[in-house]
């Protein structure tokens, strides 16, 4: 999670990802899906951000999706929803180590709760542990909120189905080229829209996967190709700009192919 105030920042997957891990809410997220998230916090005031999307590699005809959405999901995660997973036995436990909350080491066994030892008695240090903090291995363990300062007030619009969806000009609809996500949040001066724009060539692999998908915004683009995007914030139902302050903005799931990076 990184303040986006002062400087352009490149970031590149690394990774080959799959459909499995591909995440479901913008705010219940597993350590793997975070670690192929990242946050922009943009604490001053401003009506306009940009954001460039691209996938490296030989321009081909299949396309990859992008999502995002304006919540702090990388130093912010939402506590899960889901109900810890039940234990079971494995046939040879192999002691594994985990650093979790200010680099503090757990030794688990394999299919073991982090508080069990080998007699499968409660070897926990007497600490005020959060109850989220029980990890169960091998399933990936669920993201835990972090105390961080930049949480607090944090804007979150919401990214609704757009009533105006033609990014540059690719369809599915027609008029303006643009993403218009609607009374995405309100201010003092009103409610809110999202305008969203792409500045040069876009080649999208199927445009009717823009918009949105669930919870998040999305955008469709080709194998080999990259576009420059404009995000910015007007009165709703207007092209008059209004600057807001305290907001983050996650792009989700960056991974990688054989053949390319996001």
């Amino acid at each position: 999670a990184l303040p986006a105030d002062k400087e352009c920042r490149k970031f590149e997957s690394t990774a080959i990802g799959t459909g499995a891990d591909n995440p479901d809410h913008p705010k219940t997220l597993t350590f793997e899906q975070l670690a192929n998230s990242v946050t922009f916090f943009f604490a001053k005031a401003r009506s306009e951000f940009s954001v460039t999307l691209a996938v490296s590699g030989p321009q081909s005809r299949a396309g990859r999706n992008f999502i995002f959405a304006f919540v702090p999901a990388v130093a912010c995660p939402s506590e899960p929803k889901q109900p810890r997973p039940k234990e079971t036995p494995t046939p040879k436990p192999v002691a594994k180590t985990v650093t979790v909350q200010e680099q503090m080491p757990i030794s688990l066994l394999e299919g073991q709760d982090a508080s069990a030892g080998l007699d499968g008695r409660d070897h926990r240090p007497q600490l005020h542990w959060p109850r989220w903090q029980s990890l169960h291995w091998p399933k990936s363990p669920i993201a835990s909120p972090l105390l961080n300062k930049s949480c607090l007030g944090v804007r979150e619009p919401v990214l609704l189905s757009p009533g105006q969806n033609n990014l540059g000009g690719k369809g599915p609809h027609s008029g303006a080229e643009t993403i218009v996500y609607p009374k995405a949040l309100t201010v003092a001066g009103g409610d809110v829209d999202i305008i969203l724009a792409t500045v040069g060539d876009y080649r999208p692999k199927n445009a009717a996967l823009n918009g949105v998908f669930g919870e998040f915004g999305a955008v469709n683009l080709q194998e080999g190709t990259s576009v420059d995007l404009s995000f910015k914030f007007v009165l709703s139902g207007t092209n008059t700009t209004i600057e807001v302050e305290n907001f983050a903005f996650t792009v989700y799931d960056l991974d990688s192919t054989r053949r390319s990076n996001e």
